[in-house]
């Protein structure tokens, strides 16, 4: 029956996580739930018996929400193999073994056990709690980093309605958030234990009081600080005028259709909005994926024909604006190609890379931004330059090769009719969900992040609302507008203060003039250290890890001891019976 109830901890932590952030029922999420969601995971922990069954839980907790909450991935078309079946099996494997580390954080020895009952160790539960909330974070930093990182069903997802409380991300990142909501689930865990613990002793009472008034004082903090820069003098420097157009096409429709179709569809869109508008806009922002069946900048000139209903250069040239689209550029050979090559092999694939494409007024390839961080198995196939790679993608999967990652991170100046200039950090898709990106970008003296998404394809509204709030978090780390292109949603523009200034409806064919302020730059806490809570959090950990080896050698050498002076005893005492004897 325990193990039963441990698994329904397990599941109802995954239940409540899946409610807080963004899903089909609560389009933005719910904090409150947030503040709870691993209350019963924490309490589950702390009745496990083995580390295996706190793996065990772990697992089932992070598969079931990734699954409850990114159910959309499935839609991925031929992909979705990867983008589901292969993320659900990794968090699988990957949090049975992390989550054996919880056991660690819970375990009693039986020699302390007496000691911990009776309240004579009153750092027992701060440090059991503040363990468990640095272990969290250290595996949500993990999650949002490195080859497969995927920052979704993240807990500061959940705190998103709550903009004001929002706004410590400019200090601590968005894991500070998670680290926070965290602590308010360990808090609350640890006084529905102590309820069940009878009679109670003084000195776990003040532990636990001395813990519940640093929540409520971190909590009153956070608002205090939000109050003052949500509702200060914000000092705006210029504006940046744009036209975001959202075609809402199938990019994905066989044949280049969806191409032709959004190409066209996107010009009579910006050519509406153009005619509503006194003066030109700065520029003009269509969406990822616009330009398909052609690779830049190979086939630039035949954009003079194509489509041949309306070809783009001649459109640009006409409007005299510059624009920002989404399409296809060849990338240089790969270090691993450039290899083959000079080994004797004939390499002849190409390397495509999913970019924007910036022309300029007179209809020029200003230049591209291509895509450096790329979906895990989706977009990126690791060792995709190896033939044993491609023969088994192409045997498994149908296709044997995936996008090329851009090398190069580089902000695009652009002229504003003020006589100012922007410096643009250009994000492709799922880029702005990535903070080590985006703060490169910011460091490099980025005034807004624009971001071009296609997540037509995920066909629900949780999925565009939720890369949304995670991209939003971006704003606030660095007090940045956002400015968001998408082909079917969610089309918006955010001030560095987490305010949406204007936005179009999800799946509607439609365009958006808005005038962006521009704030003077200014180097956030985060900007400066960049992810200083997780940081602080392994620190933590170490010293815990360092010190219970400190304490296995030192018990260790006592035992030791223990035995040689008991052999000393028994030497000694034989020594005198044999005297006594003689």
């Amino acid at each position: 029956m325990s193990k039963i109830l441990q698994v329904f901890y397990a599941l109802f932590s995954a239940i409540l996580l899946s409610l807080a952030i963004q899903n089909e029922f609560l389009p933005w999420g719910s904090p409150f739930l947030g503040l709870f969601a691993l209350v019963p995971l924490y309490i589950a922990f702390s009745r496990a018996k083995t580390a295996r069954e706190s793996g065990f839980l772990f697992s089932l907790t992070v598969s079931v929400t990734h699954l409850l909450s990114s159910f959309w991935l499935s839609n991925f078309k031929d992909f979705a193999l990867f983008t589901i079946g292969a993320t659900t099996i990794w968090y699988t494997i990957s949090c049975f073994f992390l989550g054996q580390l919880f056991y660690g954080v819970f375990f009693i020895p039986p020699s302390k056990k007496l000691i911990i009952d009776s309240g004579k160790n009153p750092w027992h539960i701060p440090r059991r709690v503040f363990l468990f909330v640095s272990l969290y974070i250290l595996f949500e930093w993990q999650k949002s980093t490195g080859f497969l990182a995927y920052p979704w069903g993240t807990l500061y997802m959940a705190s998103y309605k709550w903009q004001i409380f929002s706004q410590i991300a400019a200090i601590t990142g968005s894991l500070g958030i998670s680290w926070l909501f965290a602590f308010f689930s360990s808090i609350f865990a640890e006084g529905l234990i102590l309820l069940n613990k009878v009679p109670l002793v003084k000195t776990m009472h003040s532990s636990f009081y001395a813990l519940a008034a640093s929540l409520f004082l971190l909590f009153m903090l956070s608002m205090v600080y939000g109050t003052i820069i949500f509702t200060g003098k914000k000092e705006v420097i210029d504006y940046f005028d744009v036209i975001l157009v959202q075609q809402n096409t199938d990019s994905w429709e066989s044949d280049f259709q969806g191409d032709k179709k959004g190409i066209l569809i996107s010009q009579a869109l910006s050519e509406k909005n153009l005619g509503q508008m006194e003066d030109k806009p700065d520029l003009v922002v269509w969406s990822e994926s616009n330009i398909n069946s052609l690779y830049l900048p190979d086939y630039y000139e035949r954009l003079e024909h194509y489509p041949p209903e309306r070809p783009l250069l001649p459109f640009i040239r006409e409007k005299q604006v510059p624009f920002a689209i989404g399409g296809v550029v060849r990338l240089p050979q790969t270090k691993n190609q450039i290899k083959r090559e000079q080994e004797g092999f004939s390499v002849e694939e190409i390397n495509f890379g999913n970019a924007i494409l910036i022309f300029d007024s007179d209809a020029k390839l200003d230049g591209y931004s291509a895509k450096s961080q790329l979906v895990p198995f989706a977009e990126a196939i690791p060792y995709a330059d190896s033939l044993w790679m491609q023969k088994l993608m192409q045997k498994v999967a149908g296709f044997s090769s995936g996008w090329t990652a851009g090398s190069e991170i580089r902000l695009f100046p652009l002229a504003l009719k003020s006589g100012n200039t922007v410096r643009i950090a250009n994000l492709v898709c799922f880029e702005d969900a990535f903070t080590d990106l985006c703060r490169k970008m910011n460091n490099l003296g980025a005034d807004v992040f624009v971001n071009l998404t296609n997540d037509s394809w995920s066909k629900t509204n949780s999925a565009e609302i939720q890369h949304f709030v995670v991209a939003s978090f971006r704003a606030l780390e660095f007090r940045k507008p956002l400015i968001r292109s998408t082909n079917s949603g969610y089309t918006v523009v955010v001030d560095a203060y987490g305010n949406r200034i204007a936005d179009l409806p999800l799946f509607v064919s439609d365009a958006l003039s808005v005038s962006v302020p521009l704030y003077k730059n200014q180097l956030t806490t985060y900007a400066r250290f960049g992810n200083w809570v997780p940081l602080c959090s392994a620190l933590f950990v170490l010293f815990h890890c360092l010190l219970f080896l400190k304490n296995k050698i030192h018990a260790k050498v006592k035992s030791k001891e223990n035995l040689k002076g008991k052999k000393d005893i028994e030497r000694t005492l034989a020594k005198e019976d044999s005297n006594e004897n003689s």
